[in-house]
């Protein structure tokens, strides 16, 4: 596919600068440019449909649950507030 893009005349010159330093031309520099950005950039939208979703509603509190849990947990050796001298 072909595109007339304009560059600024620094970026130009650098892309000018690093096709020959790399010994490639300078479609290819701008080609590997624009499919970096490309990567980074394309996906970065949520995915269609992400966000259309059931919200799970029987859920048991958690703290409640916790509370049951602990009910039958000794008293903790190792806190010293707790114990005599």
């Amino acid at each position: 596919m072909k595109f007339n893009i304009y560059l600024k005349p620094e970026i130009g010159h650098k892309v000018t600068l690093i096709a020959k330093r790399l010994n490639r031309s300078q479609n290819s520099i701008i080609n590997e440019a624009l499919k970096e950005w490309l990567d980074r950039h394309f996906l970065s939208q949520w995915s269609e449909g992400f966000f259309d979703f059931e919200p799970i509603t029987n859920i048991p509190d958690f703290k409640e649950s916790q509370k049951e849990l602990n009910k039958d947990i000794p008293e903790d050796p190792f806190n010293f507030d707790c114990h005599e001298n």
